[in-house]
């Protein structure tokens, strides 16, 4: 087990309570979906998970040993967070903001090694973003500064990625390439959770889908066992339809077919 959360619980200002007594765990090779609706405390704990917010109840745990007193770069070298946006663009290209995904592993007077350019470069062209490096990054689309989120992490080759709806202001071909390349890190030994509304995104790339409401875990498990109607009409209500498809190479759950769920209009 690469990472565990205990009892996790976090209350915002004002005694909102965000997460309550939330257990989650992410082994290598996984990619874990984490679906909910609007509020049901999915960032918070992705946030968490990251040192990024305190937890007010709970342990966390990395391969057995608890992370309550690691630095902010003992923590970058074992997992990556990225946000669902910038709160402020920087004055900078998108290779220079890449590269900036390589703090953790360089020393205060650390030259830029030939490994770091490397790693930089890599990650530029798995977000396909080689052709746009010397951009500045005020002048990007969204589903730009989107990827150029995405290359960060990646540069920053941690074992862990915490993404955060990695696919809005994404085009459909951008939309599949990003999965398809997140997929990709959990053959490398690595694993990605990621927090997505877009349920039939998680029906083809999740190996586990982890459904929250209310900052409390209702389902953890394979896609089939959570993209079908008991499961997902009491948190999303009764405006879904449900189908779906056979895929030839295996998937999602035994019966080799991947869930369908669309939202759709009411009747009345």
């Amino acid at each position: 087990m690469l990472i565990e959360g205990r009892g996790l619980a976090h209350t915002y200002p004002g005694g909102v309570e965000a997460l309550a007594d939330l257990d989650l765990s992410i082994s290598t090779g996984e990619l874990i979906c984490i679906l909910g609706p609007n509020g049901a405390g999915k960032s918070t704990l992705l946030k968490a998970l990251a040192g990024l917010l305190p937890i007010t109840a709970g342990s966390i745990a990395w391969r057995g040993e608890p992370m309550i007193s690691w630095s902010p770069k003992q923590r970058a070298r074992r997992l990556a967070f990225v946000p669902q946006s910038l709160m402020a663009l920087p004055e900078v290209t998108v290779g220079t903001f890449v590269a900036q995904g390589r703090y953790a592993h360089q020393g205060v007077f650390t030259r830029v090694t030939p490994e770091d350019r490397q790693a930089v470069e890599q990650a530029l062209e798995q977000a396909d973003l080689a052709d746009l490096a010397d951009r500045a990054m005020p002048d990007l689309s969204g589903g730009q500064r989107q990827r150029c989120l995405v290359a960060r992490a990646l540069a920053q080759q941690s074992e862990l990625l915490l993404i955060d709806e990695p696919t809005n202001a994404l085009d459909p071909e951008h939309q599949i390439a990003i999965f398809q390349l997140i997929e990709s890190l959990t053959h490398e030994e690595r694993a990605v959770a990621v927090v997505t509304h877009d349920l039939n995104l998680a029906s083809q790339f999740a190996s586990r889908i982890v459904l929250l409401n209310e900052g409390r875990k209702v389902a953890d498990g394979t896609v089939n066992e959570v993209l079908e109607r008991s499961v997902l009409e009491p948190v999303y209500g009764p405006g879904l339809r449900y189908s779906s498809w056979k895929i030839e190479e295996g998937g999602a759950g035994d019966s080799g077919e991947r869930p369908i769920v669309l939202p759709w209009r009411s009747n009345s």
